[in-house]
């Protein structure tokens, strides 16, 4: 990954999200073509932002909560968390608006951050490092929230904490576990429901240049 500058403070991250998601290649059931090319992508990364974000203390709080009470028995997931909490201080998280359903006015949980795409700026998050061709992010998501997905996409999904349901429109929904790949359907909307832990994923796919 020669376009990586190792030195800098959210350098190494680059080389640990394509070798996290060589891992999940290795042992991915489902996907093996987008995970090819994503990880084809990866090699070719490069550093896209340097400015340090003003991260919120409730934004940080549910973020540390996320992770450093999270441990798994996967060795190489452990590793990628502690690599995000390192990094934690250059990553830039922007809030939803979105309301837990119509009738009510209080807030979901929910921050996304944007960690790999184009040089332009997505809904005031730059990307940490530049590709035409893939877009890579997380998602996190309070304790005991419904968070209702209204634009469904097809994307490729790793939990990197916490245990949440995954419902589709007519489905009771499937739990899923820290370190589980799958991939989310295009033509299917879906909610994700947390329960007493509050959830951390990451999310990516490909994009047309």
């Amino acid at each position: 990954m020669p376009n990586i500058d190792f030195e800098s403070g959210y350098g190494r991250l680059g080389t640990a999200l394509l070798n996290f998601w060589k891992l999940i290649e290795a042992t991915a059931l489902k996907g093996r073509r987008e995970l090819n090319e994503l990880i084809g992508e990866l090699n070719n990364i490069s550093i896209c932002s340097t400015e340090k974000p003003a991260n919120t203390d409730t934004l940080v709080k549910l973020f540390n909560a996320a992770l450093l009470n999270g441990d798994t028995p996967k060795k190489s997931l452990n590793r990628f968390n502690r690599i995000l909490v390192e990094t934690n201080p250059h990553i830039h998280w922007y809030p939803n608006n979105l309301n837990r359903d119509r009738s009510e006015a209080r807030k979901v949980e929910y921050y996304c951050t944007n960690i790999v795409g184009g040089r332009e700026e997505r809904v005031g998050s730059p990307f940490l490092f530049y590709s035409n061709r893939i877009l890579v992010g997380l998602f996190l998501l309070g304790s005991n929230e419904l968070y209702h997905n209204l634009n469904p996409a097809s994307r490729m999904w790793v939990v990197l904490s916490g245990r949440a349901k995954w419902k589709g429109r007519e489905e009771e929904g499937v739990v899923r576990e820290p370190g589980e790949y799958f991939i989310q359907n295009s033509t299917e909307a879906h909610a994700i429901e947390t329960m007493g832990e509050p959830l951390l994923a990451m999310w990516a796919c490909t994009v047309n240049p």
